[in-house]
């Protein structure tokens, strides 16, 4: 149901993939997890550490794609956080690309959540 709603808003499903494997590639290396790490804002205690640690921050990613599927309505909620009308719409504007590298993916993941 998530994944029809995401798609059947505008999102592009290579897009969507691409940012799921993305941040498996970048967790590889330290470099790709402090480009995370950065990116994400994560506090010391919510780091990327080691090359498993991508599927915590996988999980956070996933359960705001989730909240946000459930509380897609036509207009702005505070349910469990401020988001606009219609937000799997307004997220969609962030996954419509194919992104060109892991960096741009992970970056259009980052856009969703804190959109």
């Amino acid at each position: 149901i998530v994944t029809r709603s995401f798609m059947n808003s505008g999102c592009n499903h290579k897009a969507v993939e691409k940012g799921w494997r993305a941040l498996q590639n970048l967790a590889k290396t330290d470099d790709g997890r402090s480009y995370l790490n950065e990116l994400f804002h994560l506090e010391e205690k919510s780091r990327l550490a080691s090359q498993d640690d991508h599927k915590f921050l996988a999980a956070f990613i996933r359960e705001v794609f989730e909240s946000m599927a459930m509380v897609n309505y036509p207009y702005p909620t505070e349910f469990l956080a401020p988001l606009p009308g219609w937000p799997v719409k307004e997220a969609c504007k962030f996954l419509k690309n194919v992104p060109q590298s892991d960096e741009e993916a992970a970056k259009q993941l980052y856009e969703v959540n804190y959109m």
